[in-house]
């Protein structure tokens, strides 16, 4: 359930936000429960999808969404498809399953 609502604030913000310019936004806005703080930019084009489609741009270890989004063709596609692009940011390992593959 928190997913859908989730995802629906992004689409809702996204929508509004495209219409501005296409550039990667950083997301200040209370969307839930958020323990690690871990921030996150959205990436919407000018045009985009009646229904658009939601790409979660996943980084490598301690790397940041901005990074990412210079480095991949996401946005790229972004514009060209017309969907939708998050960029979250983890600067520190967030790998809370780490301890279970080390022990094997």
């Amino acid at each position: 359930m928190r997913i859908t609502s989730f995802f629906s604030f992004v689409v809702l913000f996204a929508t509004s936000l495209a219409q501005l310019s296409s550039n990667l936004t950083l997301i200040t806005e209370d969307f839930g429960e958020n323990p690690t703080n871990v921030p996150f930019y959205l990436y919407v084009p000018k045009t985009i999808q009646k229904h658009p489609a939601i790409i979660l741009g996943v980084h490598w270890c301690t790397g940041t969404g901005p990074v990412f989004f210079e480095n991949t063709e996401y946005a790229k596609y972004a514009d060209q498809f017309g969907y939708i692009v998050i960029y979250p940011s983890a600067p520190e390992s967030q790998n809370v399953g780490m301890s279970l593959v080390t022990q094997h």
